[in-house]
């Protein structure tokens, strides 16, 4: 077995508190099992530094994420100044502009298709719901504080709606 200085395990300490036992063991040349046996003796602990890196990868992250927000809002902001911005489109072989007031359909479609992407994805970094839930044959109206006579002729109305058989009257 290898005897190493206590300098050079005090260096390899000072490398594994900073950088982790797989750094310390590839930078200072010494098994990772070793480092490990040593920060152990000495009383260190990865939890700590591993706590604090995570803490800064998370903060790195949702930076990364806020700056992400801002760039999807100005993103869609600038397709929606395009939908109602005016064109200049180029037609035949030679190239004769006319300026539209506004884009082709489809173009307007395309950047609209465009714009709600973005706004889903910027509602969605921000937590917010991203569907709309129907439910096909709900009534708006607060059938609560209708009558019983109300509530009869709006089932009649319905069933006159919901049967596709002409009326014979």
């Amino acid at each position: 077995m290898t005897q190493y200085a206590d300098d050079f395990k005090a260096e390899v300490l000072a490398v594994y508190e900073s950088d982790g036992p797989s750094e310390a063991a590839r930078i200072c040349g010494v098994g990772r099992d070793t480092v490990q046996r040593w920060a152990k003796t000495a009383g260190l602990s990865t939890i700590d530094r591993s706590a604090k890196r995570t803490e800064a990868a998370l903060a790195t992250m949702n930076a990364k994420r806020a700056e992400m927000r801002v760039e999807l809002m100005d993103t869609a902001r600038a397709v929606l100044e395009r939908i109602t911005t005016a064109q200049t489109v180029y037609v035949g072989k030679e190239a004769v502009a006319i300026e539209l007031p506004s884009p082709p359909a489809r173009d307007s479609q395309s950047l609209a298709t465009a714009f709600g992407i973005l706004l889903d994805k910027f509602r969605l970094e921000q937590g917010e719901a991203t569907e709309r839930i129907e439910h096909p044959g709900s009534d708006p109206v607060d059938l609560s504080a209708l009558s019983l006579d109300e509530l009869k002729a709006l089932r009649d109305i319905r069933a006159k709606l919901d049967d596709p058989s002409p009326d014979t009257g």
